[in-house]
């Protein structure tokens, strides 16, 4: 590339990023960058050991915050504080979570959400008995249009059915007489 060329492509870029500074990638509104504290980063930072240790002594709020963190800001999203969260709160998560995905708009949140449903599901939790929960998981992810959340919402909400089918199938199985 010849050097006015080269300059001409560095002015470019400082202008636009002049001129558009609002313009941060999906999930990385300001809305996230007033939710989470710095501490947040740090948290990540530390050895998994206390990364985990550190989650289970947190209040419900700050374990959602530090899930939603690792799943949306961090460069490896971190879905294993799925499986932390659904191991410390248990069923009382799914009205907890049930309002957070009420209340949320945007589409990388609501995944992440969804996504912890999935694991809940995966763990016996009878999701698909919740009409009203699987209604609402129906609807966020037949309006997502973001492709990165689309078919991964889409594969969730087929794992949550589907492990519904095998619970209620299991419950439903005639116990075999001795």
């Amino acid at each position: 590339m010849p050097v006015k060329s080269y300059f001409r492509y560095i002015k470019l870029v400082i202008l636009s990023l002049l001129l558009f500074p609002g313009c941060n990638p999906p999930g990385c509104s300001e809305k996230m960058q007033e939710e989470y504290p710095e501490e947040f980063a740090g948290f990540f930072h530390a050895p998994l050991k206390l990364q985990r240790l550190e989650f289970q002594k947190s209040p419900i709020e700050r374990q959602f915050k530090l899930y939603m963190y690792g799943m949306l800001r961090m460069h490896h999203p971190r879905s294993s504080f799925a499986d932390e969260f659904v191991k410390a709160q248990g069923e009382k998560a799914i009205p907890f979570l049930t309002d957070k995905l009420k209340q949320e708009k945007d589409e990388s949140r609501q995944y992440a959400i969804i996504y912890i449903f999935e694991v809940m599901a995966e763990c016996n939790y009878n999701i698909t008995d919740n009409k009203e929960l699987m209604e609402l998981i129906r609807k966020d992810v037949s309006l997502m249009r973001y492709p990165a959340n689309v078919d991964p919402a889409k594969e969730a909400l087929a794992r949550i059915i589907r492990q519904g089918i095998e619970n209620s199938m299991i419950l439903s199985a005639p116990v075999p007489k001795k």
